[in-house]
């Protein structure tokens, strides 16, 4: 028999164990080699560059020769100067392994806010659960800031509520963490909504609004987070568009001309393709449903109000998620603390073994068939993940734009909306390019009127490259929209255009009768490489 000591030296050992095993699963899920021609992490470092060469902010469409006076907010600066700056020094593989390492972190966040609210064996099945949902954002983004951030105030305000953060110390790191989230990534906003959800749980506490009086000192007695709240949300301006910037949340979407899938709902997405991630969606915000289900009942049985936070932070994130499959990681996130605090609320021991070594034996065996079983929903998916898990650039992401500055090719361009960021990184200030993934950045016509159009009906294509007389092409050649299908086959098969290089995701073609003949005699590739597959 172990003494004691004994028992807890090898309890805690095997915790630890357990965790750095879900540790080193989030980091596979998470380190996935740069799809670089379809990213928009090119622009970042571009970004990044030129606050540290010029110390300015770009605050026009500064890489698009069609808008460039079109006034825009870069609510993501900070990002990219943290980018180019880990690039600069580390390469491509400095940075997955920095946004790897932040990702880990992150996890570590939530998973340790749910420990905290619940026991490690609950924390570890609610992580289970979650686990297979946060593959859904890989690409190195400046939102990875705002997941980690989240997780920052989430756990300090959950320490705060149980008594063991002071005002000061609360202060000290909110603030700074929201000075800093303003000029990193767009949903800054969270880091005063999460407060402002404290605050109002506080003020709502069943045991303080009895009477008006009551109600009355509540909100004296939530001073502190309201304080805190008022002092975040002052942060906010603290950016280089100040007032304009903080605001941004709320309007960039006036100007938002182009319908992209990370920004469609569940049921859009169910009714347009198989996207795997929608089912393990589904099977969180069952947990996180059923969860609810068990904590009600049993805040029922013992006359106790379940945490309001938790309830409108269920709601709040799950209509996100819902409404924009981009805050699929996000939500599940968020969905682990809240699922084991709920959990945590039913009578375990009358269910479950809870005592060693039963606990530590049951606990990563649950956690694995659960896993287990969840990954083999989807087992394709998965196999084509883990082809690409991996640090730095993905084999060959360089080679089109090498080739398009050997051979001397020159713009106009017209490329695709999702190589824009690609195209700036390796051309930028030489070339320009004809749209980037900003939405934001272009009048909303730019979209509806002419980039659509002039990949959907010829005419139209005519008439705009009579306008621009386009020298060459660059297109993605993963782009999944009908229109981008029907133009690259258009102009493969058009006698104007000669296809001079194509790999797994790109295409070059430049227009026959331009600068670049010696070019085509050189690199033509022949039509018959070209196969239009229906379906």
């Amino acid at each position: 028999m172990l003494t004691p000591q004994q028992t807890a030296v090898v309890r805690w050992a095997w915790t630890a164990v357990i965790f750095a095993a879900l540790l080193g699963l989030s980091a596979l899920l998470m380190a996935k080699k740069i799809n670089f021609s379809n990213a928009d992490i090119g622009r970042h470092l571009v970004n990044g560059r030129i606050f540290i060469e010029s110390h300015t902010i770009p605050q026009t469409n500064l890489y698009s020769y069609t808008y460039p006076d079109f006034p825009t907010i870069n609510h993501h600066w900070g990002s990219g100067v943290i980018f180019y700056l880990i690039g600069h020094v580390a390469g491509f593989t400095g940075l997955s392994a920095f946004f790897a390492a932040m990702s880990i972190l992150t996890f570590a966040l939530f998973f340790l806010a749910a420990w905290r609210e619940s026991s490690f064996p609950l924390a570890v099945v609610s992580a289970a659960i979650a686990l297979p949902l946060l593959s859904s954002r890989t690409e190195i983004r400046p939102e990875a800031f705002s997941y980690l951030l989240t997780g920052l105030f989430l756990l300090l305000l959950l320490e705060h509520r149980r008594g063991t953060m002071s005002l000061k110390m609360l202060l000290l790191i909110l603030i700074p963490a929201e000075l800093l989230w303003v000029n990193l990534h767009i949903y800054f906003f969270l880091g005063p909504f999460l407060i402002f959800i404290f605050l109002l749980e506080e003020i709502l506490d069943s045991r303080k609004k009895r009477s008006i009086f009551n109600f009355q000192l509540s909100i004296v007695n939530s001073r502190p987070l309201l304080l805190t709240f008022a002092l975040t949300s002052g942060a906010t301006i603290l950016n280089p568009a100040g007032i304009r910037g903080a605001l941004e949340p709320l309007t960039i979407f006036r100007e938002y001309g182009y319908r992209l899938a990370e920004n469609q709902t569940v049921w859009f997405i169910d009714g347009y393709m198989d996207y795997p991630l929608n089912l393990y969606f589904k099977i969180v915000c069952l947990a996180l449903v059923g969860s609810w289900m068990i904590a009600i009942i049993r805040a029922w049985q013992i006359r106790k109000v379940p945490s309001i936070a938790f309830a409108l932070l269920s709601v709040t994130f799950s209509v996100l998620a819902w409404l924009a499959i981009r805050n699929f990681t996000l939500f599940g996130l968020v969905a682990i603390p809240i699922i084991a605090a709920n959990l945590a609320m039913a009578d375990w021991k009358r269910l479950v073994p809870t005592t060693f070594p039963l606990e530590v034996i049951v606990t990563p065996l649950l956690a694995a068939v659960m896993l287990w079983g969840l990954f083999t929903l989807r087992p394709n998916y998965w196999r084509g993940q883990w082809t690409v898990t991996g640090l730095g650039l993905r084999p060959g992401a360089l080679s089109s734009l090498e080739f398009f500055r050997r051979e001397g090719l020159r713009g106009p361009l017209f490329n695709n909306y999702d190589i824009g960021g690609y195209l700036t990184y390796g051309l930028y200030p030489q070339e320009k390019v004809f749209v980037d993934a900003r939405p934001e950045a272009y009048p909303t016509s730019f979209f509806t009127d002419v980039l659509v159009p002039m990949q959907e009906n010829e005419e139209t294509w005519k008439k705009i490259d009579a306008q621009y007389r386009f020298n060459t092409i660059f297109f993605q050649r993963q782009d999944l929209t009908e229109w981008g299908q029907r133009f690259m086959i258009a102009r493969v098969f058009d006698p104007a255009w000669a296809p001079v290089y194509v790999d797994g995701d790109t295409l070059i073609l430049i227009r026959r009768d331009g600068p670049n003949q010696e070019t085509i005699k050189k690199h033509e590739l022949p039509q018959s490489m070209f196969r239009v597959r229906n379906g």
